[in-house]
């Protein structure tokens, strides 16, 4: 994209260009999420791990969904659903994949599209934080109440230190 204007104009352009914004991005994005998420099952729960079975069911298959869910949602949008799309060389990523499609009743949630419910940023920290702060709390109180127990006091003080 030159001065606003996508040169060349074309809507193989525009496709790849829609993919890449979209699959690629969210499939980084919800690659991350799940490494966050994977990162506290291997400091707390590492025996989770520790057998082929539990890295097949604990490491590889999320890790392969996360990663391939966004890219494999969106190269359908972009480049297989049919659908009559309008592009326009003077908008981010040619007027995107997608809005100008009518989706059949499958791809709707309760009047919502699947998309703005799964796929977009907003619900993501929504998800995540809570998520992320219930399973912090409870080490900080941890090392809280290391950091009391260890203050020295005179209760606690080795007697062969003390002057006669």
């Amino acid at each position: 994209m030159q001065r606003g204007v996508y040169i060349p104009f074309t809507p193989a352009v525009c496709l790849v260009h829609q993919f890449v914004n979209y699959g690629i991005w969210y499939a980084a994005i919800f690659s991350m999420i799940w490494l966050s998420l994977e990162r506290h099952i291997l400091i707390f729960h590492s025996s989770l791990t520790r057998t082929a079975r539990g890295r097949c069911l604990f490491h590889y298959i999320p890790l392969a969904i996360f990663a391939l869910y966004a890219p494999v949602f969106y190269f359908y949008i972009t480049f297989i659903y049919p659908c009559e799309r309008m592009y326009d060389a003077y908008t981010l990523v040619c007027g995107g994949p997608y809005y100008t499609c009518s989706f059949p009743q499958s791809l709707h949630c309760g009047g919502s599209n699947i998309d703005l419910i799964v796929n977009q940023m907003s619900n993501v920290p929504a998800m995540v934080l809570p998520y992320a702060t219930a399973i912090t709390v409870p080490k900080l109180k941890q090392k809280l109440r290391i950091v009391i127990f260890c203050k020295p006091s005179p209760h606690n003080v080795n007697p062969s230190n003390q002057q006669t």
